[in-house]
């Protein structure tokens, strides 16, 4: 008979496995700060790059409305490279430091490190 039922691994287990319970995971909150970070600072970027967008259909010639537009698409420009470039930096010091603060993986191995 147990030759014609199916297996469900983990079904029936005694034994909780091990490492499974943690109050605080400092990890997690990382890496909810650096996501919640770079989603609202691209989202910002991104209206910033409209309204400079807008500003300069709407300037009419006027040389100021112009500048004040191309200030805007600048700043946002310069915004989203800091952000990617602090992304960036934050990646590789995990990698340096053996934590894996987002979810993308630099090393050949693949995937985060389990202690």
């Amino acid at each position: 008979m147990k030759y014609l039922s199916v297996n469900i691994p983990g079904y029936g287990d005694i034994n909780p496995p091990a490492n499974t319970v943690q109050v605080f995971n400092y990890q997690d909150v990382i890496k909810t700060a650096v996501s919640i970070f770079l989603t609202v600072g691209v989202i910002a970027a991104l209206i910033v790059f409209m309204f400079g967008g807008i500003l300069w259909i709407t300037s009419e010639g006027d040389k100021q409305k112009i500048a004040k537009a191309r200030n805007a698409l600048m700043y946002a420009a310069i915004g989203l490279t800091i952000m990617f470039l602090s992304f960036g930096i934050i990646i590789i010091l995990g990698d340096i430091f053996g934590v894996n603060l987002i979810n993308i993986p630099l090393s050949p191995s693949g995937g985060p490190k389990r202690l």
